[in-house]
């Protein structure tokens, strides 16, 4: 018992004490692999709000400042269903938004798709919840965020990691030979997350895998819709993907 409160006292500590880094997107959009990447540089665990990310094998560490979340509980929290939260500063800590074509978001998930009353309240729960994200990159300090768009952590010269390099501590050598190794740690990321998290990483996805298997009617469905949620937002974050309907 002394032990497990202790490593609660280590958490909770590691909380309150110095700046966080907070990994916040929505779910399907590539944080695992960001993690993991991230990882092998810092070897610190990521504080989740299920459990902790360790998908490198190293030691994890309690006074680990790496955190990620999905949810914002009134605008202080990043937190999910299951309770647990992490408390922010939006002046102190810093936070990475990576943000996903909503099309493919949504529908990885719809194999057979039809615009019925139930879908259209599921499309709006969930641009509901992608852009409160969005909201929170919005109200945070302009010096301590950071923007990631999909096709960045896909990219095989893994830009990303050049543009966050100063937060994991990365040399610019250090990461070309991770590069190089790419494939291999892809591979180790998925092997982490079958073994250890039960959790299927899928492979061979590009910016537009699952959008490309439904019809012009229904992108251009979620297009109008996202669009008309926040036409502010939409066009300073999201225009990039709006397709051309002909």
């Amino acid at each position: 018992m002394n032990k497990i409160f202790f490593s609660f006292f280590l958490l909770f500590s590691s909380f309150l004490s110095g700046e966080k880094v907070i990994l916040t997107s929505y779910p399907g959009s590539g944080s695992h692999w960001f993690m993991y990447a991230t990882q092998t540089f810092t070897h610190d665990v990521w504080h989740a709000p299920t459990r902790d990310l360790n998908l490198t094998g190293y030691a994890s560490r309690d006074t680990s400042t790496f955190f990620r979340g999905h949810t914002i509980v009134n605008g202080e929290a990043i937190t999910n269903n299951h309770g647990r939260t992490f408390q922010f500063n939006k002046e102190k800590d810093t936070l990475i938004l990576i943000l996903r074509n909503y099309k493919d978001v949504f529908l990885r998930k719809k194999q057979n798709f039809s615009l019925n009353e139930k879908t259209k309240k599921e499309i709006s729960l969930f641009f509901n919840g992608y852009y409160k994200l969005i909201e929170l990159f919005e109200s945070w300090d302009t010096e301590r965020k950071i923007l990631l768009y999909y096709d960045e952590l896909i990219d095989p010269a893994c830009s990303f990691l050049y543009r966050i390099a100063h937060l994991i501590d990365a040399e610019r050598d250090s990461i070309e030979k991770f590069v190089e190794q790419r494939r291999a740690h892809e591979e180790l990321c998925k092997h982490a997350l079958r073994t250890m998290h039960h959790f299927k990483l899928p492979s061979g996805k590009d910016t537009q895998y699952y959008t490309r298997k439904h019809s012009k009617h229904v992108l251009q469905y979620l297009d109008t819709l996202a669009e008309k949620k926040a036409p502010l937002l939409f066009h300073k974050y999201l225009h990039r993907f709006q397709q051309v309907h002909l």
